[in-house]
């Protein structure tokens, strides 16, 4: 088994513990359709990137206040990790022509796991990253990301 591999599996264990933690709705589980708008929030979340969204449309998807948890590797300075605003517009300035292709996306109850690379125009991937969104009421209200950067420092 490879290092991605293994990484996927560790991701995916955490994530699927984690989602047994979730409280389910009246029904006994969560409504699919917030499952379902979870899911696009977080693909917006990535394409709103990819299309160079600025940065104050892409806080709109983050609640008022929110929790960004760095495992691993740090992409951006600590202090701007925490602020979406500053860690895309940061990573916007060290690395312009970068497009996040996301490998897998899974919703479960309130919480979406995602797989995605970010890849240079030179087609050299910059970093491989896991992140659990938790969401409530249409806004993401916290990530967890483990970030594995490449060797590749164009900094």
């Amino acid at each position: 088994m490879n290092k991605i591999n293994k990484l996927c599996l560790c991701a995916g264990l955490v994530f699927v513990a984690s989602s047994a933690l979730a409280k389910p709705n009246t029904c006994g589980s969560f409504d699919r359709q917030i499952q379902i708008s979870n899911r696009k929030i977080v693909r917006s979340f990535f394409k709103m990137q990819n299309d160079g969204a600025s940065t104050d449309k892409i806080r709109d998807l983050f609640a008022s206040h929110y929790d960004i948890i760095d495992i691993a590797d740090l992409d951006v300075e600590k202090r701007e990790a925490v602020d979406i605003e500053k860690r895309i517009a940061n990573f916007r300035q060290r690395y312009s022509n970068y497009h996040v292709d996301v490998e897998q996306l899974i919703a479960e109850s309130n919480q979406v796991f995602v797989w995605f690379k970010v890849v240079l125009s030179n087609k050299k991937i910059l970093l491989n990253s896991f992140v659990i969104f938790t969401l409530k009421n249409g806004k993401i209200t916290k990530a967890v990301e483990m970030i594995k950067m490449s060797s590749l420092k164009t900094r």
